[in-house]
């Protein structure tokens, strides 16, 4: 994230200098907002989401101007795996004993709703094509805040196993310390999450409506540069219970493996109005 520093102190520089004229936009987008990972044996949706958006663009010359503003964002996906499911994570049981817990499921399913705000600060290219139509071109960075990645695990039959190691034992059905199988599981989590920031670009055109205000149509393609899942810590992606194989957390997949990355990739198309001196 460093590297993007400079840029951004440059751009808040512009944008908070005294220009020649300032713009203040309002408006929203809807398009193909998808988490991107690198876990295997998934099959993830690339569902519809949405944004609105407000903010103003100073511009320093005729055809360049910096811009900035804050966005509300909303995406729900979801992630299938393969019918029959397995991961093994390495734990510690309730009386400090290392085991392998195995968890195997059928038809998992789990479904994710992702809010989230976002500054976006940008540069902006205008060029006039005739005299009520012009081309436009945005890019830079937004910081994205995710405020809640919630998340709704089901499967149709979830298998618990326990392998001890310095017993050279296995428990396949003991409900009483967690082991064993139950059917039609649901649960319900939320991820922890962290800021990052996302490059942006945006294109298209603009039509003025009036001496000072215009109509901004285009498409755009926002892209996260790190993961915004925290997983710091290996953890099943259903949970152990040591009393219990009934209310096992939910964890999430993307907290089974600590190299995780779920990067946000969103694109469509937005329309705004603009308005000012």
């Amino acid at each position: 994230m460093n590297k993007y520093k400079n840029k951004i102190l440059v751009l808040l520089l512009i944008a908070f200098t005294p220009m020649v004229t300032a713009q203040i936009y309002v408006g929203g987008g809807l398009g193909e907002y998808s988490l991107n990972n690198n876990y295997d044996n998934l099959i993830v949706s690339n569902d519809m989401g949405f944004n609105l958006k407000a903010g103003y663009v100073k511009m320093f010359s005729r055809k360049f101007g910096v811009g900035i503003g804050a966005e509300y964002s909303q995406s729900k996906n979801y992630i299938v795996t393969d019918q029959r499911f397995s991961i093994e994570t390495n734990l510690i049981d309730e009386v400090n004993s290392a085991f392998v817990y195995n968890v195997t499921t059928d038809g998992y399913r789990e479904d994710q709703e992702l809010s989230a705000l976002q500054i976006p600060l940008f540069l902006q290219f205008k060029n006039k094509l005739n005299k009520n139509t012009s081309f436009y071109v945005r890019a830079g960075v937004k910081y994205f805040i995710p405020l809640k990645l919630n998340m709704t695990g089901t499967a149709t039959r979830v298998s618990a196993t326990g392998y001890y190691p310095d017993f050279n034992l296995l428990i396949t059905d003991l409900p009483s310390r967690g082991f064993g199988t139950t059917f039609d599981y649901s649960e319900s989590g939320e991820y922890e999450t962290e800021n990052v920031i996302m490059l942006n670009f945006e294109f298209g055109f603009s039509f003025d409506v009036g001496s000072k205000s215009s109509i901004y149509t285009g498409i755009f393609l926002d892209r996260a540069t790190q993961t915004i899942v925290k997983s710091e810590n290996n953890l099943s992606f259903i949970g152990y219970n040591p009393t219990s194989t009934n209310n096992r957390k939910l964890n999430g997949l993307y907290n089974s493996k600590l190299d995780g990355e779920v990067i946000p990739v969103n694109f469509g198309v937005t329309v705004s109005y603009s308005f000012g001196k």
